[in-house]
């Protein structure tokens, strides 16, 4: 197996650390699978893509933890099957909690095992970053999880005004971590943010390979491909 001579590692959080390579489309499609509402898929996909627009627009506060913003984002996607006629208003409280409740345990569960991987990377003195496409809570999401303390520098896209695939928003970690771009791979589920994007700003690339909202279709140059977060430490 190739191995990657690196010294320092930039994390993405969604889609990567807190579900280990399942888009979050496919994350929140399992949870309504698993409650008691019936949607059709293509309908729930055009909720999830009319909430994401929505929790771009500034409705996350700094002060949320990570069970606070998936329960916003759940909320607008059954306000919008609500408003198309799919779901009875007295209904929605219900299916909220079902949906969050077996969303959430399952990040509690990725990010408990994630957070036994970057305490090895860190006991083998490799420096982490991480660099995430969020809603400017990221420090606070990553306090309340208790993981926090693994990283030397935090970017979330909406505190930086740069968001991924923008190269230079690993540049703006490399720079604040003062280390080297060859010496340095960024870990992500998006081939297009994160590995073409990482690439571009010099850096190796680690993809986690896992279920996403749409295959990709290009060429798969990743440095590493792997289809769970924790085989990296076989890499280096």
């Amino acid at each position: 197996m190739k191995k990657l001579d690196i010294k320092n590692i930039l994390f993405d959080f969604g889609g990567t650390l807190d579900t280990n390579g399942i888009h979050w489309s496919e994350m929140y499609w399992d949870a309504y699978e698993a409650s008691t509402f019936s949607i059709d898929k293509k309908e729930y996909e055009k909720a999830y893509v009319a909430a994401n627009k929505k929790m771009a627009d500034g409705q996350i506060q700094k002060d949320y933890d990570f069970k606070k913003t998936i329960e916003t984002q759940i909320s607008y996607q059954l306000a919008e099957l609500m408003n198309k006629g799919y779901l009875a208003e007295n209904k929605k409280s219900q299916h909220l909690q079902e949906i969050l409740d077996h969303a959430y345990i399952r990040v509690q569960q990725n990010i408990s095992k994630s957070a036994v991987l970057l305490k090895t990377l860190k006991d083998k003195n490799i420096r982490l970053g991480l660099v995430s496409n969020f809603h400017g809570n990221m420090p606070k999401v990553l306090e309340v999880f208790g993981i926090a303390q693994f990283f030397d520098v935090v970017i979330d896209s909406t505190l930086l005004g740069i968001s991924k695939p923008d190269p230079d928003i690993f540049r703006a970690a490399i720079k604040a971590m003062n280390i080297k771009a060859e010496e340095t791979a960024v870990v992500g589920d998006s081939y297009t943010r994160d590995i073409e994007a990482a690439r571009e700003a010099g850096c190796k690339t680690i993809w986690i390979k896992g279920r996403s909202w749409s295959a990709y279709t290009g060429n798969e140059t990743a440095d590493f491909i792997t289809d769970d977060i924790h085989k990296i430490i076989n890499t280096l």
